[in-house]
């Protein structure tokens, strides 16, 4: 998916993104904390990155846990990227 492709995306069609993934445990509690998250965000896209970090599972695997300690780093340069509608 190219940067406009990106920007246009919607939750839904990101979650059936992560259907072509082969299937493994930490990529399943990001898809999941993102359908959880998918009324706020189709409402309120700038909130994408707090619904996941609140989602997230705090003791989830280590790499769960570096993807949200750099979700949290990476603070408004993320927020950047995505289409606030």
């Amino acid at each position: 998916m190219d940067r406009g492709q990106a920007d246009a995306a919607s939750v839904s069609e990101v979650l059936s993104d992560f259907d072509l993934l082969e299937p493994k445990h930490e990529l399943r509690l990001v898809q999941d904390a993102l359908r959880l998250s998918a009324h706020v965000i189709d409402r309120e896209v700038g909130q994408w990155r707090w619904q996941l970090l609140g989602r997230l599972p705090t003791r989830a695997s280590p790499l769960v846990q570096a993807f949200a300690e750099d979700l949290r780093q990476a603070g408004d340069r993320l927020d950047g990227i995505v289409d606030r509608r």
